[in-house]
């Protein structure tokens, strides 16, 4: 009897063992899975999320690729855990295409801060010294002996009491002509007062972001468009007709040249753009609770904007996988809806440097088809693989044919 009592009460403390270590289990895969309630109170579509990951597996394949299952899979109105919602919708006349990223600073900044990223660190670390010691060094110089560059430009505005808008940049208005522009005039602009002064860590946050666009967006834009040009032969033609119609009429090219005298350049770069859009995605952060078409947005949640779901959306460009410069003819542009056209955002806060990207694009390619034409060859990637990370590019690069006209 004894060993029976002793028998029963290990089967009990076993049992017993068992049932906390269930318990405990499943406290914590609610602990692990309540962080992804969020979209299931605001009523969205998702991917069922995974314990403590989300949808982590989900977006490994590549930002540009689950921007386009998302929206296949659950249609307009979804979204994912940690980023969130797309939908589309009229809205003040136009049409946007929004995926709501919910994300929480508090979780997401300290996860960056510990996971190592060896060359992210060096990078930021010698990029934020270079800038700061530039800062530094101006405020000892006199006025008249700082460089008149963009980072001087963004430091006056720092300084300013008024904000400066895209008109004050001397260097943004000398280029801006390098675009065509149908609208009239802009008035002058009105200065208005600042609620803040831009901080040290503002300044070199876009003295970074000048650097970056300036290097790895417009790479990409002329690897896309040399492809396109060398798989589109058609295309190419026409635009070497064009190019050689200009270079007989402006063999040194000025802005307003440039501005009037290669339409169907600026076509082909507006096509490239629309189905390559480098910055495929961006962020703005909801400072205050807001509703936006019946759908609440809560305070802190970051709203990223899905361009690439956006240019190749069948509702607003037919065929979208078909390289097609006439979608961007006058006429073409004037009865398209607006804002389904964002390859460098839109408002206050689009892309500053758009007009200077735009005249390296055009003046770089304009003086290669001079001289050079573009043929596809066997190494040439046929359809082209992508790889969405900081920016959209091709992930094994471009390999064309240059030939000598």
């Amino acid at each position: 009897m004894e060993v029976w009592g002793f028998l029963r009460l290990e089967a009990n403390g076993s049992m017993v063992m068992v049932a906390l270590l269930v318990v405990l289990l499943a406290l914590l895969k609610w602990y692990s899975m309540s962080a992804f309630s969020r979209l299931e109170k605001l009523g969205i579509r998702h991917p069922k999320p995974s314990p403590f990951i989300g949808n982590l597996p989900f977006l490994y394949q590549g930002f540009w690729e689950s921007h386009m299952e998302l929206r296949k899979q659950y249609g307009p109105l979804s979204g994912w855990h940690l980023i969130a919602l797309v939908y589309s919708h009229p809205l003040f006349n136009a049409t946007f295409v929004f995926l709501f990223q919910v994300s929480f600073p508090s979780i997401m900044v300290p996860l960056a801060r510990i996971l190592p990223n060896k060359n992210r660190d060096e990078l930021n670390g010698f990029f934020n010294k270079l800038i700061r010691n530039e800062i530094a060094l101006r405020d000892q110089q006199a006025a008249e002996k700082r460089r008149k560059d963009f980072l001087q430009m963004v430091l006056n505005a720092s300084h300013s009491a008024t904000s400066v808008g895209v008109e004050d940049f001397d260097i943004v208005r000398k280029v801006f002509s390098s675009t065509r522009c149908t609208t009239s005039p802009s008035q002058p602009h009105q200065p208005r007062t600042l609620s803040k002064p831009l901080t040290v860590d503002e300044v070199v946050g876009q003295a970074f972001i000048f650097l970056i666009a300036g290097y790895e967006i417009i790479t990409n834009t002329l690897s896309f468009a040399t492809y396109l040009l060398a798989t589109h032969p058609d295309c190419q033609e026409k635009l070497l007709r064009e190019v050689d119609g200009f270079n007989k009429k402006h063999p040194t090219p000025e802005y307003r040249s440039l501005q009037e005298g290669l339409p169907y350049l600026d076509m082909v770069i507006a096509e490239t753009l629309r189905m390559y859009p480098p910055a495929f995605r961006f962020t703005r952060e909801a400072l205050q609770d807001c509703e936006v078409l019946g759908q609440h947005i809560p305070a802190g949640t970051v709203v990223e904007t899905a361009v690439g779901a956006l240019h190749h959306d069948p509702k607003y460009w037919p065929s979208p996988e078909t390289f097609d410069p006439e979608r961007f003819t006058a006429e073409a542009q004037r009865s398209r809806r607006p804002f389904t056209y964002l390859p460098f955002g839109a408002g206050p806060r689009s892309c500053l440097g758009v007009r200077l990207g735009l005249l390296e694009v055009k003046l770089t390619l304009l003086h290669v088809l001079r001289k050079f034409q573009f043929e596809a060859c066997p190494e040439t990637q046929i359809p082209l693989q992508l790889e969405s990370k900081s920016a959209l590019g091709p992930k094994n690069g471009v390999y064309v044919k240059i030939i000598s006209r």
